[in-house]
């Protein structure tokens, strides 16, 4: 389990870029200053806390559908239950959507040019 990224409803193919311009091993070629970087950390203060409890949540009601179904409920009486997960995927993908433009607003085209280099991502533009 790769938590809280596997909680959101798109959690392999849009980027982390919190982690990616704070974490990577390669992030240092960024030469973020020290405002960016004060940046991106206050974007990562204000959402994680908020990612974690959704993320728990979601887990939570993934998991009660699993033991409700292995205890013989029927999946029609579930339908409900996935879709409020669904809505709370969803919800934390429009944050993560979010997040991605805070912190490309605090790059510059060469910083995203060199995050995407990095990323592995391949893109042009």
């Amino acid at each position: 389990e790769m938590f809280p990224k596997d909680y959101f409803l798109i959690s392999k193919n849009l980027p982390f870029l919190v982690g990616l311009t704070l974490h990577h091993p390669m992030s240092s070629d960024l030469n973020l200053s020290k405002e960016q970087i004060e940046k991106i950390q206050m974007i990562k203060g204000k959402l994680m806390p908020d990612i974690i409890n959704s993320a728990k949540k979601i887990k939570a009601m993934e998991i009660k559908l699993s033991k409700d179904m292995m205890s013989g409920q029927k999946a029609t009486d579930m339908l409900t239950a996935v879709d409020k997960i669904g809505a709370l995927k969803t919800a934390l993908t429009k944050e993560h959507l979010k997040c991605i433009e805070s912190v490309l607003a605090i790059l510059t085209e060469d910083q995203k040019k060199k995050l995407l280099e990095y990323a592995g991502k391949g893109h042009k533009n």
